[in-house]
C-alpha cells in the first residue's frame, strides 16, 4: 500500500502530465510574433551601422592607443595567480629544509591532494625539494618524510589570506 505522500507525490505528476498534454495538443494559441522579420533584419543593420561608427570613432582616439600600450608591455607578474610570501628560513623545521607553505587541500573519492608551494602533490609524490615525500595528507596538515634523516615534518594549513596579511 503507497504512503500517503507518495500519493500526493502521484496525484502531482499525473495533474502536471494532464496539463502538459493540454497545452500540447489542445491550446492552439500561438505566440504572435508582432516584429516581421524584415522589421528586425532592419534594427540589425542599424546596430550594426552604429557600432561601426563608434569603433571607428574609438580607432581615432587615445583611449584605444593608450590601451593597446598597457597591453604590450611586458607584465612584470602574473595577476590571476595570487602567491603567498614564503615563510622565513628561521620559522622552518629544519634550516637545511626550505620553508614550506601548505595553502590547498582537495579530496575527491579517496584521492587527497595537497598545494603547498603553489604546486599539487598527492600521498607519495616526491616534492622538488631535497627529495621530500609526501607521506600523508589531511585538512589540518601535511606530513612529509625527510629521507635523509629518517623523520616526519609537519607543515600545518596556512589560509592565503592570513599569510598575504602577514
Amino acid at each position: 500500500m503507497p504512503s500517503r505522500r507518495e500519493i500526493i507525490l502521484l496525484c502531482l505528476a499525473l495533474v502536471t502530465l494532464l496539463v502538459g498534454g493540454y497545452i500540447l495538443y489542445f491550446d492552439t494559441a500561438e505566440i504572435q510574433n508582432t516584429a516581421s522579420p524584415d522589421a528586425r533584419t532592419q534594427e540589425v543593420k542599424a546596430f550594426s551601422a552604429t557600432a561601426t561608427a563608434r569603433l571607428a570613432k574609438l580607432e581615432s582616439n587615445g583611449p584605444r592607443k593608450a590601451l593597446q600600450r598597457i597591453l604590450n608591455e611586458t607584465w612584470t607578474h602574473d595577476p590571476f595567480i595570487r602567491m603567498p610570501r614564503q615563510q622565513k628560513e628561521s620559522e622552518s623545521a629544519d634550516s637545511a629544509i626550505p620553508a614550506m607553505l601548505y595553502t590547498g587541500f582537495i579530496e575527491m573519492g579517496d584521492v587527497k591532494i595537497a598545494i603547498i608551494n603553489g604546486k599539487e602533490y598527492e600521498q607519495g609524490d616526491t616534492l622538488e625539494i631535497a627529495g621530500l615525500r609526501v607521506h600523508s595528507i589531511s585538512r589540518q596538515q601535511v606530513r612529509i618524510r625527510v629521507p635523509s634523516r629518517k623523520q616526519l615534518l609537519t607543515v600545518p594549513f596556512t589560509d592565503i589570506e592570513q599569510a598575504e596579511n602577514n
